[in-house]
């Protein structure tokens, strides 16, 4: 804290507010953020929630799916309301605003397996807000469209040594490893570059999996993969303050620029790039990820975003496609007929294309 000019005493009080991050089922949680801040909450649907009789229901009638109702009674302020199968690290469509004359809010999240975790993300809005929430666990009718998302996360443990393929160990060098859905915060000094790398494990020509590899790592060809890059406050304004540059042949070249595949400008704060279908090299074991400053230092969060390729029927798949590239989804059909693809678009604009036995490329 830092006085005023003119030597002038200042007398304040500073109290710290704990809001605490887990919610369970019949128990009620307070809560308050202001602008620009994230506040998180928790829930996992375990055995010791709820009368003996639901938990039966959840096992055997539904297989352990059931859906959830996120309700916020909002006292004064406005807050933006994301649910995910992580800790929502920004804010994205789809989610859902409560106005400043707004009381309520509610945010679905759908199909959750049994101990599950679900993170609820509120991000302040243009005043500071206090709010109450309440969570519901049901098996009826669920709007998955609005507020709720998810991400495929890595089901590789936190050890950070390198991966392994046969007897010949991986060395990423210097490079920071990163692990889809999690976001790692990062810096980089003027005109310099810092590296990264996701585990990969592509299959083989027949479709098969190497062995050897990390339990963690993720195959290209199942997966739609791309890497976002989130500026911070001070550098949002300059849409060249940062290039990213992407490495598909399991290494780093020397000359960090030495690809096809890179981008130069952020839009909104946020520079994305791709991995391009069938483009990863079939003995890579990961996928780099170059980040360049402009002429001023720059810090940023760096996530890559893996989203799976496979289609359920009915089932809420959520998406996203960088600008330029392809994002690919199958589905396998039962019978002879038609099928029909309903899609719902959350924010910008997109092309789309259904074939039968090959992808689409133009």
């Amino acid at each position: 804290v830092g006085g005023g000019g003119g030597g002038a005493r200042l007398r304040f009080r500073a109290a710290p507010l704990t809001i605490r991050r887990d919610v369970s089922l019949g128990d009620a949680q307070h809560g308050e953020l202001c602008p620009l801040e994230w506040v998180h909450h928790r829930f996992q649907h375990n055995a010791d929630d709820g009368d003996s009789g639901h938990r039966r229901s959840l096992q055997s009638d539904h297989k352990g799916i059931y859906n959830l109702k996120f309700i916020f009674w909002k006292f004064v302020g406005d807050f933006y309301g994301m649910v995910s199968d992580h800790p929502p690290f920004k804010l994205m469509a789809p989610y859902k605003y409560a106005r400043l004359e707004d009381n309520q809010m509610v945010i679905e999240f759908c199909d959750v397996k049994a101990e599950s975790e679900v993170w609820v993300g509120l991000y302040g809005g243009t005043t500071c807000a206090v709010y109450d929430m309440d969570v519901y666990v049901h098996m009826g009718e669920c709007n998955a469209g609005h507020g709720g998302r998810r991400l495929m996360r890595s089901d590789s443990t936190d050890d950070d040594g390198p991966a392994t393929t046969g007897s010949e160990p991986f060395d990423p060098g210097d490079a920071v490893k990163l692990v889809p859905g999690i976001l790692t915060l990062g810096s980089c000094q003027a005109n310099s570059f810092v590296d990264y790398y996701l585990p990969v494990e592509p299959s083989s020509a027949g479709g098969h999996r190497r062995l050897g590899e990390s339990a963690g790592a993720v195959d290209p060809s199942r997966t739609n993969i791309q890497f976002e890059v989130i500026l911070d406050v001070n550098s949002q304004a300059n849409p060249e303050a940062m290039k990213v540059y992407l490495h598909l042949d399991g290494s780093l070249p020397k000359d960090r620029t030495d690809t096809e595949i890179f981008s130069t400008t952020s839009v909104d704060g946020i520079i994305s790039v791709a991995v391009p279908d069938q483009g990863v090299s079939t003995e890579a074991r990961a996928v780099f990820l170059s980040v360049k400053a402009g002429d001023s230092a720059v810090r940023f969060k760096v996530v890559p975003v893996v989203l799976s390729t496979k289609l359920e029927i009915d089932k809420h798949s959520f998406g996203e496609v960088c600008p330029g590239s392809w994002a690919y989804y199958d589905f396998e059909v039962q019978s002879s007929g038609g099928v029909r693809f309903d899609i719902t678009k959350y924010e910008g604009s997109v092309s789309i294309k259904a074939e039968t036995e090959i992808k689409p490329v133009r």
